[in-house]
């Protein structure tokens, strides 16, 4: 059984009806999971009510009052009642039970992500339905892939301990320092993206004062100074596993791939980085300038 914990923003206007599309779809995954909502957005409390979630309104948050991950995770730890936890973000809904792939992991250790899929949804969607249909029919028709560097959950057993600097809930960085700190400490890092359908329902950054703040804001500045290494923004691309239906298979290789391991290497055995840097620098100087003169 699963543990599923989300931290909402204000249930207004357009996040209202994302959001609880979400929640609504996490209901349906079978078996159910346990669902966790923290922190006291507008509307949190009478959704968990709704649907029958615990709610934990009181987590610490920073000067401009946006939750701690630190602490959202350390709270859902210690309420939840299971041995897998996966946090999500509050506007992702899930197709698949994807509790049946989680099956085929047999680490002790672990931390499954996956990138997400871009779906523009403005009503609330209909579950009593067909609505997997519906809306997987939708997905082939407009839906686009999103990036790899951004991560919308993950999936990890209980008793593993991140050691998490307090960072700003969704003011980047944060997620991407997740990848790198599993990969820093030698726990499997799975791709599920071909395993789990995560759809991300499209919506603006108005909860953050518009998509500049988003970017330039003093709250990712202060995640940016917990994470002084930029390069430890690391991308799923980056996971040494991919969760398939027959089970756990290595990466594809390809130059891509090569290429971000030779990046990644300095900074995960950090003696070698001090005297290979400057020639990996050197060497994306030249590729950025051949890209820039192909233009």
């Amino acid at each position: 059984m699963l543990t599923l914990f989300a931290t909402p923003k204000d249930f207004k206007g357009h996040f209202a009806v994302i959001q609880e599309n979400a929640i609504a779809s996490w209901c349906k995954l079978r078996p159910r999971p346990e669902i966790i909502l923290l922190g006291s957005s507008f509307g949190v409390g009478q959704i968990a009510k709704k649907y029958g979630l615990l709610h934990i309104p009181k987590v610490k948050i920073s000067k401009l009052g946006t939750p701690l991950v630190s602490d959202l995770f350390a709270k859902a730890k210690s309420a939840s009642k299971f041995p897998i936890m996966a946090y999500v973000n509050a506007d992702i809904i899930f197709l698949e039970d994807f509790q049946r792939g989680l099956q085929k992991i047999k680490f002790s250790k672990f931390l499954v992500v996956g990138r997400r899929f871009e779906l523009e949804v403005n009503s609330k969607i209909n579950f009593e339905k067909n609505w997997r249909k519906e809306l997987s029919k939708k997905l082939n028709e407009r839906t686009q892939v999103k990036s790899n560097k951004a991560v919308d959950y993950f999936i990890f057993p209980k008793n593993m301990n991140f050691d998490i600097p307090p960072f700003v809930i969704g003011r980047w960085v944060w997620d991407n320092w997740f990848l790198y700190q599993a990969r820093n400490l030698k726990i499997p890092l799975i791709d599920a993206t071909n395993s789990i359908c995560a759809v991300h329902q499209d919506h603006d950054y108005s909860h953050a004062g518009g998509f500049e703040d988003l970017f330039l804001g003093q709250e990712r500045k202060r995640n940016l100074q917990l994470t002084p290494d930029k390069d430890r923004s690391f991308r799923i691309d980056d996971a040494d596993w991919v969760l398939t239906t027959k089970g756990l298979v290595r990466p594809p290789k390809n130059p891509y791939r090569y290429w971000r391991a030779i990046k990644v290497y300095p900074i995960l055995h950090p003696r070698v980085g001090l005297l290979i840097s400057p020639f990996l620098r050197a060497l994306q100087f030249a590729f950025d300038r051949m890209r820039i003169n192909l233009r």
